[in-house]
């Protein structure tokens, strides 16, 4: 009998699609970059002209320079090669995502409690250019499955789901 070796488990960078870590590690390095004094940041310019979507990183600098200057509070974004990810940088994944499927309610709820209504309509502006830039080169994030339906209220028999015909 061969026995398997256990498997060292997944860190939560692991666990992202291919397409996520490559985000992720824009807004990364841009931070980097921020914290080093070094913008416009030169390795997320350089990444992008790479993939051929050079405007993404200008309307990643624009989104990120939007967020950090209209929060209210710190944001918590990691170096690139920590393996964990913060709530922010969720936040952020979860944006980009929303973007790329034009979901401005999703982009507003998600900033809603750390910027003012107009930042998040101009964050939520800057990140629908980011999405549209990455996905015309195939960079394409994983979109949400379908919510779970709210239950019927008790004696109420729950309405037929909507189709098309």
């Amino acid at each position: 009998m061969i026995h398997a070796a256990p498997q060292a488990s997944t860190s939560p960078l692991e666990a992202l699609a291919l397409s996520e870590r490559f985000v992720l590690w824009s807004f990364r390095a841009w931070a980097c970059c921020c914290r080093g004094r070094r913008l416009p940041a030169e390795p997320v310019a350089s990444a992008f002209a790479n993939i051929g979507a050079p405007a993404a990183a200008v309307a990643l600098d624009d989104a990120m320079t939007r967020l950090v200057l209209g929060t209210s509070r710190p944001l918590t974004v990691h170096c690139p090669p920590h393996p964990g990810l913060s709530e922010d940088e969720t936040r952020l994944l979860a944006a980009v995502a929303a973007a790329q499927r034009h979901d401005r309610d999703d982009l507003a709820r998600l900033f809603a409690e750390i910027l003012a209504p107009p930042a998040s309509a101009l964050l939520g502006r800057s990140l629908m250019e980011l999405g549209a830039a990455i996905a015309t080169v195939g960079v394409l994030l994983p979109q949400p499955g379908p919510e779970e339906p709210v239950p019927a209220p008790e004696g109420r028999p729950r309405p037929a789901a909507a189709t098309l015909h």
